[in-house]
């Protein structure tokens, strides 16, 4: 009795890490894959540099966006202060005009939006605290239900492919 609750333990827990590493791989609904735009990473990690140290560089802004970023510097350098020092951008994909990057920062990561008009200009930059389980929790109920059934779906798939890894590979008899 106490080596099939073990084994069902063992499944159960493996069923939950593969649900979670899907979820964690799988980009943002709104990200596209496409190639970022040129320069877009370079420009992003002394943007970044430049506000924790606060002295942006206005001069390579759009004129809208030098405004926001001096009415809001004081905040964003508090919430940058909080993760630390810039490690390492990756980019995530493309979200309109935007590319999205995960900045990983010596105490955390913030997910960046950042767009470049022709001239190199930075039309647009933003930061938020990359998305959360709980925070697809939240959200869940906001998808249609054809979304929700094809969600679920996915995820009954991935549970059965779990089950029958256990089953076979492992010699679980449940």
């Amino acid at each position: 009795m106490i080596k099939t609750i073990s084994r069902l333990a063992i499944f159960l827990l493996f069923a939950g890490l593969v649900v979670a590493a899907c979820y964690a791989l799988k980009p943002s609904a709104n990200v596209e894959k496409r190639p970022a735009a040129s320069h877009s990473q370079e420009v992003l990690s002394q943007s970044i540099t430049a506000l924790q140290q606060g002295r942006p560089n206005y001069a390579r802004m759009d004129r809208e966006l030098a405004d926001q970023v001096r009415r809001n510097l004081a905040g964003a350098q508090k919430r940058l202060a909080r993760v630390g020092p810039l490690m390492s951008l990756t980019y995530i994909g493309g979200a309109g005009p935007m590319d999205v990057y995960r900045a990983q920062f010596a105490k955390g990561s913030l997910q960046w939006a950042i767009s470049l008009d022709k001239n190199g200009s930075v039309k647009y930059l933003s930061f938020q605290e990359p998305p959360t389980p709980q925070s697809w929790i939240d959200s869940y109920a906001a998808f249609p239900w054809s979304e929700r059934i094809i969600r679920m779906a996915e995820q009954f798939g991935i549970l059965l492919a779990a089950a029958l890894f256990g089953r076979f590979a492992l010699r679980l008899r449940l």
